[in-house]
């Protein structure tokens, strides 16, 4: 990101999605990894807390991210006239996805804690609630943050995005069968009574069945692009580390 030409809207929103899948990586592997191997915890109070917090808001960083794409594409695709998103607004955008991530995860983290269990040896990071009702409400909350309002301005984004193209390729469709079809007309003309065919009229046809391949080919493409755009994503797991 250092070249200006590099400081696209696009590439700060996937610089942002890929920084969280880093982060995710680097907190998750190695701690989940001894947690699974061991079944207990070799780290601190401190660090209990602000591990799931921080996988939590990683995963709320790739979504979110994914969605402001999609946003980004739709405005780009749908609405091509308006005005678009300057680099530093994209800039803006993806601090302030980080700042509303991690408010969100606070909870999360803030309930965690190291304790020890009767009968087992160790310790182990695990969820403190003080009411089920606060936990539930929380677990509801991220479920609507984190997947159902990502994943809705996803789908209504590429749907449109979809629309939008096969219209436009229906449309070049038409203009071609509407030049083909006044070329038929105009390829016959009438010499002293004679009629003369012109053999332009089957090259011309060639090209626009070439033409007609070329946009199909190209809506193809296009479609099987758009299905590949819809991720899967995940929640951040409510369990303790064991």
């Amino acid at each position: 990101m250092k070249h200006r030409q590099l400081q696209t809207v696009q590439n700060i929103f996937i610089l942002n999605l890929c920084a969280s899948n880093v982060l995710m990586c680097l907190t998750s592997l190695p701690i989940t990894f001894i947690t699974n191997v061991y079944k207990q915890w070799f780290f601190s109070s401190p660090v209990c807390k602000l591990i799931p917090l921080v996988q939590g808001a990683s995963i709320f960083v790739s979504t979110f991210s994914l969605s402001a794409i999609a946003l980004d594409r739709y405005n780009l695709v749908v609405r091509p006239h308006k005005q678009k998103l300057s680099s530093r607004s994209a800039m803006m955008i993806a601090l302030l996805i980080w700042v509303i991530s991690v408010v969100v995860c606070m909870p999360y983290g803030w309930y965690m804690d190291v304790e020890r269990i009767s009968g087992l040896c160790g310790e182990y990071c695990s969820e403190h609630w003080p009411l089920a009702e606060v936990r539930k409400g929380y677990t509801f909350l991220v479920l609507i943050t984190q997947f159902l309002f990502p994943f809705a301005t996803m789908a209504f984004c590429y749907y449109n995005i979809f629309s939008r193209l096969r219209q436009r390729v229906e449309t070049k469709l038409k203009k071609l069968s509407e030049r083909s079809q006044l070329l038929e007309n105009s390829t016959t003309c009438g010499t002293n009574n004679h009629i003369v065919s012109i053999n332009a009229e089957a090259v011309q046809n060639g090209l626009e069945n070439k033409q007609r391949l070329a946009v199909l080919a190209q809506q193809r493409r296009t479609t099987t692009i758009l299905s590949c755009m819809m991720p899967n994503s995940g929640a951040p797991s409510q369990s303790s580390y064991l």
